[in-house]
């Protein structure tokens, strides 16, 4: 009987672990290949694109997503930021409605500018000084650097780009373009295609387990083929 033991001691174990590291590795592969042919989807999106500017960055280095039609607006604002000599940094751009976390800003509206890339959130950096949501207020105008609150004022004189701290209730770190109320018809087109763009399939491992299975049962008992096509 200890002989049998002993026996299966040394023959299971060995299986156990190559069928668990087998596995892992298919979980590897697996994901791989349904990452980047998720990713290679994703970047050839028309709709939503990642802005690049001089001037706008994202905070933590974070992307900055917006819609492709939005870009000409970002473009002409950071030439607004250098020319006065201010950095904007990013908090949020395009977000998902339900994703928004923030504690230090205004709760999205039903109809955000967010949802559709036609918005985002910053702070304002200059001379190494940070100028937040409160700093940024009307009321606190007067007391920001000339290069801060030229800014905003040729942002505010700007007939398509609005900014947040004109709002009723006032959100200082917020710029857009009021697509919603002007276009809500096209924005919800632009809000649904991105929506459509960015949703990435659930990976359950517990289905890789049973793929990873099947493909041992096809290759043992079936065709290396019939193991391919699971696979695929």
């Amino acid at each position: 009987m200890n002989k049998i033991k002993k026996t299966l001691k040394y023959v299971l174990i060995p299986i156990v672990l190559i069928v668990t590291f087998g596995y892992f590795i298919f979980v590897s592969n697996d994901y791989a290949t349904f990452y980047h042919a998720r990713r290679a989807k994703i970047d050839s999106v028309r709709e939503l694109k990642t802005f690049l500017g001089e001037r706008i960055v994202g905070d933590e280095e974070q992307d900055i997503l917006v819609h492709r039609e939005f870009l000409t607006y970002m473009r002409k604002l950071d030439r607004i930021a250098e020319k006065h000599d201010v950095t904007l940094l990013v908090l949020n751009s395009y977000f998902k409605p339900g994703n928004y976390v923030n504690d230090f800003h205004v709760p999205p509206a039903r109809y955000s500018n967010h949802y559709a890339g036609f918005a985002f959130d910053a702070d304002i950096v200059y001379k190494d000084e940070r100028f937040r949501f409160p700093h940024l207020r009307k009321s606190r105008m007067r007391h920001l650097p000339d290069a801060v609150s030229g800014f905003l004022n040729e942002v505010r004189e700007d007939p398509d780009i609005r900014w947040g701290g004109d709002f009723k209730t006032e959100e200082p770190v917020h710029y857009d373009v009021a697509l919603s109320s002007k276009d809500p018809i096209l924005w919800n087109e632009y809000k649904m295609a991105i929506e459509s763009e960015m949703e990435i399939e659930h990976y359950n491992l517990s289905g890789s387990f049973a793929r990873y299975f099947r493909v041992i049962n096809q290759t043992i008992f079936g065709s290396v083929e019939d193991a391919k096509d699971d696979i695929l």
